[in-house]
């Protein structure tokens, strides 16, 4: 059950393939940023607990350590050997509620963090096992070339990611984020797109569409070219967002009605993506009926913008949890170790699925990989590429 809910997780590499036609990614290194709670979700649907919890709670842990990290080694190889990109995966999983957000909104994520509470009473047995499960990835990660854990202690996952991403250097190369969270969309531009996972209906928001395939997909609202993703928080900040329990404010209704409202405003230029959000809330209660009183200042609707600008949470990292989190940046690759936890496995479990290290360690260069894995490259120029 375990490595179905998280098998699910993969997307066919010929789903992948549509995905990326047309998508140029000049940078030879691609950094692929993996939102835990994306591969993880699906395993605390209520639906499913009575047969999870049926299990040896030693077993679910065996199979989401090995599921989970061979979802990752699903997209390594698709990286290496169809895109021919060497790699580096970040996976960010924090499971404590993080202070910077819920001091300014209490319910941020709440749902989510509910279930990885412990003390949940529906969900602290799966709970403790999820966490049991990611402290054996994260122990795992630095003896696979690349791949890394970043463990938020108490840092939201989108705001760690946002500082990685933002990191010195980090310009060098191109970002690819698995996530069905819509608050990771204000990261996306030039060299950074999201993967959105829906099976094979799944598809890329990269620059160009970050709105209609973002916070508008399925809807018939469009936005105006000027609206670009610096102004989403200002968007979410009125209009709701629902990926962090945000309810819309009472000056739009739901997000769609905000970007209709802003669009001239964006065109004509009297709202942009730099303004601060004191400037935003002045300028839209000038121009818009029924917003006279955003004229003063309207402190419950500038925190809630603090909570949804990665930057601004991104800033209010300590040092402390900076350090932290790049303690989790470690290279101890060991091949022959690796074998040895899968004989370790095969010898003590029935289990049909061990780790799949080859797949697991495809970060090497691309004149390396075509000499192992030949048939399996695609040529760049199926892709309309250059290498």
């Amino acid at each position: 059950m375990v490595r179905y809910l998280i098998g699910r997780s993969r997307i066919k590499f010929a789903v992948l393939d549509d995905l990326f036609r047309g998508l140029y990614i000049p940078q030879r290194r691609v950094t692929l940023h993996v939102d835990a709670s994306a591969i993880l979700y699906r395993i605390f649907r209520e639906k499913d607990l009575s047969m999870l919890y049926a299990v040896d709670t030693n077993v679910i842990i065996r199979d989401i350590v090995i599921s989970f990290l061979n979802v990752i080694g699903h997209y390594r190889r698709y990286l290496m050997t169809r895109l021919n990109k060497t790699n580096d995966v970040l996976i960010y999983f924090n499971h404590k509620e993080p202070n910077y957000q819920t001091e300014l909104f209490p319910d941020y994520r709440k749902t989510w963090y509910q279930k990885l509470n412990s003390d949940h009473p529906d969900y602290k047995v799966l709970s403790n096992v999820v966490h049991e499960s990611m402290k054996f990835i994260k122990g795992l990660a630095p003896y696979f070339e690349g791949i890394y854990v970043i463990d938020g202690c108490g840092v939201d996952d989108y705001t760690a990611m946002y500082s990685m991403i933002h990191s010195p250097g980090c310009t060098d190369y191109y970002h690819l984020i698995f996530s069905q969270n819509m608050l990771t969309t204000q990261m996306i531009g030039s060299n950074v797109s999201q993967i959105y996972n829906k099976r094979d209906a799944s598809y890329i928001i990269t620059a160009g569409t970050i709105y209609k395939k973002g916070i508008l997909n399925g809807r018939k609202t469009t936005a105006a070219d000027t609206m670009t993703a610096e102004m989403l928080p200002f968007v979410w900040t009125l209009g709701g967002c629902s990926d962090i329990g945000m309810k819309k404010s009472k000056f739009a209704n739901g997000v769609a009605d905000t970007v209709k409202m802003l669009n001239p405003l964006a065109d004509q230029k009297i709202v942009t993506g730099s303004m601060s959000i004191q400037s935003f809330l002045r300028t839209i209660g000038k121009c818009l009926d029924g917003c006279a009183e955003l004229r003063v200042s309207t402190k419950k609707l500038e925190d809630r913008y603090r909570v949804l600008q990665l930057a601004a949470s991104a800033a209010a990292i300590t040092n402390a949890q900076q350090a932290k989190m790049l303690e989790n940046i470690v290279d101890l690759y060991d091949q022959s170790g690796l074998e040895e936890i899968n004989d370790r496995l095969a010898a003590i479990s029935d289990t049909t699925e061990l780790l799949d290290i080859t797949n697991l360690n495809m970060s090497t260069s691309y004149e390396d990989e075509l000499e192992l894995y030949p048939a399996e490259f695609i040529s760049p120029d199926e892709f309309g590429w250059s290498i």
